[in-house]
């Protein structure tokens, strides 16, 4: 097995030896509060932005659709393959860079690329060209998340690490929300702007959208190139004072597959209900225009107003659920992830198969809040565990499992609305892929309790944690 440092604990002061090396863990204070919450609060804004960004292209779905003469098919490889098919072959690579050169550096570079390929999206003068965009986009984008929790980890202490993951994750939830509200109203004046024509290039509506959007990244990239980069942690001191070096791929690998009762259960259970989740947010604004007839602007206040109110109760409800749980378990990050897991499903399942679009609009909601929730401790499960100098490539994994084998949802939910009748069968197929997936991945995040405790009991005996 490969040697790696354990996390630190509570203790700021405590120094752990490291096998492999010829010294110990260097004696570090945490950084202050104020410095850390305004962290997160960087980190928030610029997640608030990323996801605006993100969410208007479920508002374009149907004007693209149209003037490409694609099928949902098509789309659905736009809206899910199309942002993760790099992600298996650089979101491992980005992460190393993340794990070994300064973060505050890596990750507005990727931000800037990510606006340079939004400008490619806005340009697109076909279904393939908008393809490649999006999927540079994508490919660009894999240094946030590995460098978000990379950051809050070395700012907080692991108890008090899911509160700032649930700060960070307010901007996912406002960006959420904005991209509903903003975006449906965007669209919609986007649509009275009429085409234009510039270089010989055809500027439709929706390709003026995404030259917008792209102003965002920009700007991320200045608000992630303004916080300062924290001190690592547990990063051992290595012989004659050189620099220590970060852990080869084979090794992360040989850890993970030795620790795999430990990682196994989170990854795989992510993954499962990933992929319903990312089916049904690709395509929930398709469906409720087909389904009740909704134009975008109403579709985006009704959607973001729910986001906005049921996503901001679910994250203070997910660290409150984690902390306390913390109190009598040593498995609580996961357990408190399988417990909002299963208050969600009844709520998603009944969701689609409403008789309005209200009715919809709002079990969804709820059962947005129950998986916001859920985030919070996921995540802070992972970080917890998981040494400073694999942490991030760690994390890109985890993110994999979301966002790769995620981004086939979409195309699968295609697939089971065709089995069932075709393209007006979209909310009987969400129906059926939450009711299938969903008890698999809790049933399967069921099964990591018992290892993931044994992993936290065995860091508190050793005086880690």
């Amino acid at each position: 097995m490969a040697s790696v440092s354990p996390p630190l604990g509570k203790d700021p002061q405590s120094a752990v030896a490291i096998p492999g090396t010829s010294g110990k863990v260097p004696e570090q204070e945490w950084p202050s509060p104020a410095r850390a919450w305004t962290c997160v609060g960087f980190l928030a804004f610029a997640h608030m932005i990323n996801m605006f960004d993100a969410g208007l292209t479920g508002f374009l779905i149907e004007l693209i659709k149209a003037d490409f003469q694609a099928t949902d098919f098509q789309m659905s490889l736009l809206t899910g393959v199309a942002p993760v098919l790099f992600y298996a072959l650089i979101g491992l690579p980005m992460a190393r860079l993340i794990d070994r050169y300064p973060r505050t550096i890596v990750m507005p570079i990727g931000s800037i690329f990510v606006g340079v390929f939004t400008v490619m999206c806005g340009l697109a003068q076909n279904f393939w060209h908008l393809f490649v965009g999006r999927m540079f986009v994508g490919s660009s984008a894999t240094v946030n998340g590995p460098g978000f929790y990379s950051l809050l980890a070395d700012y907080f202490p692991p108890h008090k690490l899911s509160r700032a993951i649930a700060g960070m994750q307010v901007g996912f939830v406002l960006g959420t929300a904005l991209a509903s509200v903003l975006g449906g109203l965007l669209v919609a004046a986007a649509i009275g702007w009429g085409t234009s024509e510039w270089f010989g290039l055809t500027i439709k509506p929706w390709h003026k959208v995404y030259l917008i959007g792209a102003i965002g990244a920009f700007v991320v990239a200045l608000i992630l190139w303004c916080i300062k980069e924290p001190d690592r942690r547990e990063i051992a001191l290595p012989v004659e004072g050189q620099k220590p070096k970060m852990l080869p791929v084979s090794d992360v690998m040989k850890e993970l597959w030795a620790r795999r009762g430990v990682y196994a259960p989170l990854f795989v259970a992510l993954a499962i209900v990933s992929i319903e989740g990312t089916a049904i947010a690709q395509w929930r604004i398709p469906f409720l225009q087909r389904t009740y007839g909704w134009d975008v602007a109403m579709i985006g206040l009704w959607q973001g107003g729910t986001m906005l109110i049921f996503s901001l109760v679910g994250l203070p409800l997910g660290a409150w659920l984690t902390e306390t749980l913390q109190k009598r378990y040593d498995d609580a990050p996961v357990r408190a992830v399988m417990v909002a897991w299963v208050c969600a499903l009844p709520f998603a399942v009944a969701s689609p198969l409403m008789p309005t679009g209200e009715l919809s609009i709002i079990l969804a909601g709820v059962s947005i809040s129950f998986s916001m929730a859920a985030a919070v401790p996921q995540n802070t499960a992972i970080q917890v565990i998981t040494p400073n100098r694999m942490r991030a490539q760690v994390t890109a994994l985890y993110m994999f499992m979301f966002t790769v084998v995620g981004g086939l949802g979409p195309t699968i939910l295609t697939l089971i609305s065709g089995m069932l009748g075709g393209e007006a069968y979209l909310g009987p197929a969400m129906a059926i892929a939450v009711g299938v997936m969903m008890p698999v991945a809790i049933y399967i995040i069921y099964l990591g309790l018992r290892p993931y405790a044994r992993e936290i009991a065995g860091r508190k005996e050793a005086g880690l944690i």
